[in-house]
């Protein structure tokens, strides 16, 4: 990992909120957006969270 972590959990907040937003539109074109959503939820430590997520995936 470069740089400080916080600049690394920036970049994982800041990635969940832009797919997140996505979810805004409708459904996502993909069930992959959920997955990807899951693995940054469980990156910030939210496994509660990461299980619903996780759960559309599969």
């Amino acid at each position: 990992m470069k740089g400080p972590a916080w600049t690394y959990s920036f970049d994982v907040a800041r990635a969940l909120e832009w797919f997140l937003k996505s979810l805004e539109y409708g459904e996502p074109s993909s069930e992959y957006v959920y997955l990807e959503i899951a693995q940054l939820y469980e990156q910030l430590g939210e496994a509660e969270v990461a299980k619903k997520y996780r759960e559309k995936f599969a």
